[in-house]
């Protein structure tokens, strides 16, 4: 091993007198060192990397992993460095640099990939890069190498890393990955002594970012948050089971609805109030502020099948705002205080994701009025939520959005009911909203109904509600076929079925009747008149 140049420092417990070389000794204290300091540039990196500002911090952090890059190869090619008969007089003591080269191994690969998935992410080349950038400063560190043009030292990294252990590539549904190697500060254990413990993870704030292949992103244009970025975000959650945020954001994280309110038909009065409750607040937070500031729970109700969800995704959709779709099953499990424990990581994940709306269809089965016949978990469960809700780890001026829908808004507690200041009643659509509706759902197919027959359908479909209406729309579309003689329909042609009138609608109603009993309706009316903000 050459001695150290002298324009270089002399690393803290590294001899000059190199007596790797001399035959004395092995010097783990200068293995160390250059794993330490490797290390400390790639931590440096990281935080310039997740901070989410992109431009000027992802090209200094390629700076930091290539200058870290480079001092891993060094550490590395010094232990390949340590002549044989070394090697073979103190096994032991050799084991344990071994040890360290293989940290250094995992660090320096993971920091290479990362290195070329922010090239290709920022598009990188020497023309753009600032000057003093470390291709220049670091020849060695540079990528992506050449096996032509390769340096002896650079040969000896790349012969040594063919023979290094494979590292697994990253599950996408882990929510911690590809961790660095623990802090090469703490002195390596001697493999004589028994089975070496599995070296534990570094602070969630020291993990590489998702590599190639993962599903992590930053925000699109429009400032919503995408799924790639909710992984990236909730792995800095601190005292949240990491088990529990990471089934949040596998299965109800539902970011992108697509529904605009165009895509409603009817309820005009409960838009115009969910614009001035939580778009416009969205939009411009900067206005709604004080006593304009925004409701933080909002409940829709009314007879079931008119949209309510609908609402609550448009919503989403027209406030570039992240949306979480939980049900009752999410937030429930047989193991004892797993509930709890969804509830907090559901609120952490909304926090650190916001601003965002937390979407509870059916909100009566978890929050129902407390009775003293109920299970204790369910009790826990329903107080943690309320806990969370009334903004218990979280500030005033957090963006978080708890809607709920229920169909027996009468059943919710009262305790749950106070934290929904604003409460809107959903209706059975009118005659215009089914005339519209049914338009709608004959835009695809041949149909002969004229504005009078629409108007016809509509008046005949009183009480309906969006989904007895769909059902009522497929029944009709049948009638055509219904009318073809069976043996036909294997060789039947597209254009020799008839075009769908106005009678099949009104036989289609013998057939599908509205599901929503008027004694429902009655209640739901009483109840909102008592506690609602419109109908």
């Amino acid at each position: 091993m050459a001695s150290p140049r002298k324009s270089d420092p002399v690393p803290p417990g590294r001899r000059r007198n190199n007596n790797s070389e001399s035959g004395k000794d092995i010097d783990l204290d200068s293995y160390q060192h250059f794993h330490k300091s490797g290390y400390d540039f790639i931590s440096k990196a990281l935080l310039l990397d997740e901070s989410g500002r992109g431009g000027d911090d992802r090209a200094k952090a390629v700076e930091f992993y290539l200058q870290g890059i480079a001092e891993l190869e060094r550490g590395v090619s010094v232990i390949d460095d340590v002549p044989e008969h070394l090697r073979n007089l103190d096994e032991e003591r050799f084991a344990r640099a071994q040890g360290i080269k293989d940290k250094m191994m995992k660090n320096l690969k993971l920091a290479q990939e990362r290195v070329d998935d922010l090239s290709e992410e920022l598009q990188l080349n020497r023309k753009n890069i600032p000057a003093g950038s470390p291709d220049k400063k670091f020849g060695s560190a540079s990528l992506p190498r050449n096996a032509a043009t390769a340096t002896g030292a650079q040969r000896k990294f790349n012969a040594a890393a063919k023979d290094a252990p494979k590292i697994p590539a990253p599950r996408q549904r882990n929510l911690v990955t590809n961790r660095l190697v623990s802090d090469p500060t703490r002195a390596p254990r001697s493999v004589s002594g028994g089975r070496e413990k599995p070296t534990p993870p570094f602070s969630s704030r020291s993990k590489l970012p998702v590599l190639k292949g993962s599903t992590t992103a930053r925000p699109d244009s429009s400032g919503a948050v995408t799924p790639k970025t909710q992984r990236k975000h909730v792995s800095a959650l601190k005292n949240v089971d990491t088990a529990m945020a990471q089934l949040i954001l596998d299965q109800v994280i539902d970011n992108s609805p697509g529904v605009t309110w165009d895509a409603i038909a009817g309820q005009e009065s409960a838009k115009q109030a969910l614009q001035e409750t939580v778009v416009w607040p969205a939009l411009r937070p900067e206005v709604f502020t004080g006593l304009r500031a925004p409701a933080r729970g909002l409940l829709l109700f009314g007879p079931p099948g008119n949209g309510k969800t609908l609402l609550a995704k448009a919503v989403a959709t027209e406030s570039r705002q992240t949306f979480f779709n939980i049900s009752a099953s999410t937030l429930t499990s047989k193991w004892v205080g797993e509930g709890e424990k969804l509830v907090r990581a559901l609120f952490a994940c909304a926090k650190e994701l916001q601003p965002s709306i937390i979407f509870i269809d059916e909100i009566d089965s978890i929050l129902s009025a407390r009775k003293d016949s109920e299970h204790d978990a369910v009790r826990r469960l329903k107080t943690e939520f309320l806990v969370q809700f009334d903004g218990v780890g979280t500030s005033s001026e957090d963006r978080i959005l708890v809607m709920g829908a229920t169909n027996l808004p009468q059943e919710l507690d009262l305790a749950a009911l106070r934290r929904f200041p604003k409460r809107i009643m959903i209706p059975l659509p009118d005659d215009e909203a089914r005339m519209s509706m049914i338009k709608r759902l004959l835009r695809d197919h041949q149909h002969s109904l004229t504005q009078a027959d629409f108007d016809e359908v509509a008046v005949a479909t009183e009480g309906y509600s969006g989904s007895d209406l769909a059902a009522l729309a497929k029944d009709a579309a049948m009638g055509p076929i219904r009318e073809i003689d069976p043996s036909r329909v294997p060789t039947l042609k597209h254009k020799e079925i008839r075009p769908i009138t106005k009678e099949d609608f009104l036989e289609s109603t013998r057939r599908i009747r509205s599901s929503v009993p008027e004694s429902s309706l009655a209640d739901l009316e009483k109840w909102s008149q008592k506690y609602g903000d419109c109908t």
